[in-house]
């Protein structure tokens, strides 16, 4: 049951965390895909850096629910790059809609590796 709530209550904060972030980086970038695709990043650079961090693995309280599932999985929005994919296709945009998913791809892999190398170097 713990897990549960773990996972529940790193959900809300990991949601609202993406929902402010976003806001503020709308203002930045205006109203394009490009808020998605930095919180998609830091999002998998911290998932690389906790996934195997320590004080998660050897915790005695559900702290991988908690930070990975909860918090992260509430934080990156693949539900929004997918419909942010869609639209693009939608309004004729098809080279920016497989830029959009290279660049995701891509740039979320590079990101998880430097949260795994930042993990190991400050670990």
């Amino acid at each position: 049951m713990s897990q549960i709530i773990a996972v529940g209550v790193g959900g809300f904060i990991g949601a609202t965390s993406r929902y402010f972030v976003g806001l503020k980086l709308v203002d930045i970038f205006s109203k394009s895909f490009t808020p998605t695709l930095v919180i998609n990043i830091i999002g998998c650079i911290l998932f690389g850096y906790f996934v195997n961090h320590s004080f998660i693995t050897e915790s005695n309280y559900p702290l991988k629910e908690f930070i990975l599932i909860g918090i992260l999985g509430g934080f990156t929005t693949f539900s929004t790059f997918g419909f942010e994919f869609i639209s693009l296709i939608q309004k004729g945009q098809q080279q920016m809609a497989f830029i959009y998913i290279g660049l995701s791809i891509i740039l979320g892999g590079i990101g998880l590796y430097l949260g795994i190398s930042l993990n190991r170097l400050f670990s």
